[in-house]
């Protein structure tokens, strides 16, 4: 008679894990598979398989080999090895996470501002689809009004010199990954420290006129050409001043020489001239003596 006997299972020789390796964007999911085999290369169905992923930071793994990666916020692409173990067999894959896309690209500012010569550092913020804010992204700075501003590959901006009194503007454009944004540089023109009459004493005779001349400069001594002023007289009764700096000196007669300030002020700094009106009219020892801007005529004469 025969007898059956039981038999005895298959032992697990490996586990093989399909595909080796797999690439996942930031975010999303994808599947391996894993099978154990004997020696001879037979898929041994039915085992327990057992799934692992060594840095769950990077990406997770689910009981069915369900692989969903985590999001990658920075510039490079990160990997992960998962693990199927099954009967003290283990097999591996690799799985690399892609950096998260750029969405969207903002300028920490949407204007700046700085002085002729001065510098500023812009800041960048980078996101993704989602909103989160994405790290190690590179970033190229242009500047559409290179005559203005001038701009480094690291985001400083530097104000080109310019001596006049006009407040300027410049388009800044910061590019990542396709993605952009525009900020305004504006610069302040150089202020005025100083203001300087070129004639500090200035003699007219009443009924004539002249004419007053200023200078204002920076800090740093340059010219600063253009540059409002406003004038002023202490005397107007006998010694006016308009915009332009022109002084007229009164014909009302004047019994004695007088004195009046003008003042010139530009962006509050300001500087005086004494004017010396002397009289049309001179008592002399043998009549009168008139002056005037024509010559001189004794008493006798008129």
């Amino acid at each position: 008679a025969c007898s059956d006997s039981p038999t005895a299972p298959q032992r697990a020789a490996r586990v093989v894990v399909a595909p080796t390796t797999l690439t996942l964007a930031s975010g999303a999911s994808g599947s391996l598979a894993a099978t154990i085999e004997d020696d001879q290369g037979r898929a041994l169905n039915g085992r327990t398989i057992t799934w692992i992923s060594t840095n769950t930071d990077v990406a997770t793994v689910s009981g069915a080999g369900l692989v969903t990666a985590r999001a990658n916020l920075g510039a490079a692409p990160v990997s992960t090895t998962i693990l199927a173990a099954g009967e003290g067999q283990v097999g591996s894959a690799v799985v690399t996470v892609s950096p998260a896309a750029v969405a969207q690209v903002q300028l920490g500012s949407d204007t700046t501002r700085v002085t002729v010569g001065g510098a500023a550092q812009l800041t960048v913020i980078v996101r993704d689809g989602s909103g989160a804010t994405l790290t190690g992204r590179s970033v190229t700075f242009t500047s559409l009004d290179t005559a203005v501003v001038s701009v480094l590959a690291s985001g400083i901006v530097t104000a080109r010199d310019y001596s006049g009194p006009a407040t300027r503007a410049a388009r800044i454009v910061a590019s990542v990954a396709g993605q952009s944004d525009t900020a305004i540089v504006v610069v302040a023109p150089l202020a005025v420290a100083s203001v300087a009459l070129l004639e500090d004493t200035l003699q007219l005779v009443q009924g004539t006129a002249a004419a007053l001349t200023f200078e204002a400069r920076a800090s740093d001594g340059r010219l600063l050409p253009g540059r409002a002023v406003t004038w002023a007289s202490s005397d107007t009764a006998r010694l006016q001043v308009n915009g332009s700096g022109a002084l007229t000196a009164s014909a009302a007669f004047l019994a004695a020489p007088a004195f009046a300030t003008v003042t010139a002020t530009s962006e509050g700094v300001s500087d005086a001239a004494t004017i010396a009106i002397a009289s049309g009219f001179e008592l002399a020892e043998n009549g009168i003596t008139v002056r005037n801007d024509t010559g001189v005529f004794e008493g006798g004469e008129i």
